[in-house]
């Protein structure tokens, strides 16, 4: 550790809190060295600036040019960074210090000039060697500290000595942060220098007897605690090996011990920047090849001091730069169809229309989002026209109708499976009787759905003419009248039109026809064993016929234009 630098980690109200002395010294060795820069595809040169005690996160999907970027930011800053790849051999072959200091300091300097070249991109170098190096320091600095100490006592500087035995040494605050994983383990150094593990106050065991996970934290921890102050620390998938209750954790612990290095972490797992509030995120759209190597990148950055909520930040980390939030789950149909119909866009399940808002209105107020483009999708649920149309303005459709079982179950989509069914298998699906049973059905069940309905409308009117404080101090008896005697009579005979006039689409578009049996009746006529294996039928037809796509795109038009647009 460098002269005039101390850092003493203690223990208080549970948490680790990291105190630094940096005494004349103004900076670290290597702090204004560090540097990310790299081409654009459309933006020219891109500088992200690095400082100590910042930690930057880069997502991309498989073929982005992740990998290649991290390699550029390594050979950028050779001279100060320290790479630990997820590419290591995360296993030992010995548990003892079996390395010379020379043929350390060696087998460095060759990793280094390997870790330069392009090929280090996919291929590790001595990956046995990296593992023995980490344990290596590990050990070394337990050794420096106890020479350290033994020399103020041998001098009689006994104040000095007692001052060196209070800081910390790496192995001792690694044990700490395993602690705090939840790993249960603490590491020992033993007789001849071996490293060994003792788990739950056990019987000393050796470290390459540990888990694969065990394994990956212990080699992750020992290279960030025995890096140099000022040192850029590059990090490959973390995540591997590990679950994520241990790995966040364990880096966060990581990054406040550490706070006079600087942390880039390349990683597929989008929660660990979502558990790193003051992390900035680098997202990898894509790149561009010019032989075997890359000459620029397609990238958004998301800044740290971004004032997001959580859960619209998850949605940008692992969405494309067009987001289309929408009711439902991860499993609804909503989700599937969209999909389908939007595939340039990353289409995000809300739960309900209030998220679907807050969603939206959340991303389009932000100025430093100005690249990411959201929309969202609600059902109408009886709402005016004015409203629709002030929802629309913020970037909120809503659908014509119930729910997104009118997609699936439109007239010309019945008969389009229909028509493939009967390919297959000649009489086996009749599209009429199809479209009939829906009629069949859902007229047994005329009091239930309109009752539905009438709910909804009272609930929406409750809930638009809830009272401000302002009126409910000037009127202490306060109330709203709504006739649901004349609602009921003018939804049945809505209703009761529908049937006459054999209006199938009509139904499903205004009542949850779901509830009834007539969706399974369609499925069954059409030759299907459940409703399941029909909407997966359209969804296959969705992908495999453009007109049909573009037909149910239409159905929300709306939507579609202002996402063409």
């Amino acid at each position: 550790m460098a002269a005039g630098l101390l850092i003493s980690l203690m223990w208080s109200s549970n948490q680790y809190i990291l105190a630094i002395d940096r005494g004349k010294r103004k900076t670290y060795r290597g702090i204004s060295k560090m540097q990310f820069k790299f081409q654009s595809i459309e933006n020219g040169e891109i500088e992200i600036p690095i400082e100590t005690g910042q930690v930057v996160f880069v997502i991309g999907s498989n073929g982005s040019g992740k990998s290649s970027l991290m390699q550029k930011l390594f050979a950028q800053n050779t001279d100060h960074a320290k790479k630990i790849s997820s590419q290591r051999q995360n296993w030992f072959e010995t548990d003892s210090l079996d390395l010379t200091p020379a043929a350390k300091t060696q087998i460095e300097q060759n990793m280094i000039n390997h870790d330069r070249q392009d090929t280090a991109r996919w291929k590790e170098y001595q990956p046995g060697q990296r593992a023995s190096i980490a344990i290596f320091d590990l050990i070394e600095s337990e050794n420096t500290r106890a020479r350290k100490i033994t020399a103020s006592v041998d001098s009689g500087d006994l104040k000095q000595a007692e001052m060196k035995a209070k800081t910390q040494a790496p192995l001792s605050i690694l044990n700490g942060l395993l602690a705090t994983a939840n790993l249960g383990i603490e590491i020992q150094i033993k007789k001849d220098a071996k490293l060994v593990a003792v788990k739950n106050g056990g019987t000393p065991y050796s470290i390459a007897e540990l888990s694969d996970g065990e394994r990956n934290a212990l080699l992750i921890g020992a290279s960030i605690l025995t890096a140099d102050p000022g040192t850029l620390l590059i990090i490959d998938e973390p995540e591997r090996h590990l679950h994520r209750s241990i790995i966040s954790p364990l880096l966060l612990s990581l990054f406040e011990t550490r706070q006079d290095c600087a942390f880039v972490i390349s990683t597929h797992n989008v929660s660990l920047p979502m558990d790193s509030l003051r992390s900035s995120t680098v997202l990898v759209r894509s790149c561009v090849w010019n032989e075997n190597s890359v000459s620029g990148w397609d990238v958004d950055l998301l800044e740290a001091d971004e004032c997001l909520t959580e859960e619209i930040k998850e949605a940008i980390l692992g969405a494309r730069r067009q987001i289309l939030f929408i009711e439902g789950s991860a499993d609804s149909l909503d989700r599937h169809i969209y999909t389908l119909l939007y595939p340039d866009l990353s289409v995000v399940p809300r739960g309900n229309c209030v998220n679907v808002e807050r969603a939206v209105t959340g991303i389009r107020s932000s100025i430093d989002l100005h690249w990411v483009s959201s929309f969202g999708l609600i059902d109408r649920d009886n709402r005016e026209q004015d409203e629709i149309q002030n929802l629309q303005d913020r970037g909120i459709f809503a659908l014509d109708c119930y729910s997104v079982e009118s997609l699936y179950y439109c007239n010309d989509i019945i008969k389009k499976v229909a028509e493939r069914q009967q390919a297959v298998a000649e009489e086996v699906a009749d599209a009429d009787a199809a479209v009939n049973s829906i009629i069949t059905e859902v007229a047994k069940h005329k009091d239930r759905l309109c009752g539905r309905l009438i709910e909804k409308k009272v609930r929406t009117f409750i809930a638009r003419d809830l009272p401000t404080s302002d009126v409910l101090m000037e009127n202490p008896i306060y109330y709203k009248r709504f006739d649901v005697g004349a609602t009921i009579k003018e939804e049945q005979e809505s209703f009761e039109k529908l049937i006459a006039s054999s209006d199938t689409e009509g139904l499903v578009n205004r009542y949850p026809v779901r509830e009834t049996g007539a969706l399974k009746k369609v499925a069954e006529h059409l030759g299907f064993q459940s409703r399941v294996m029909y909407e997966s039928a359209v969804r296959k037809l969705v992908v495999e016929d453009s007109d049909i796509k573009e037909m149910l795109r239409q159905k929300v038009k709306s939507l579609t234009d202002a996402i063409e647009g």
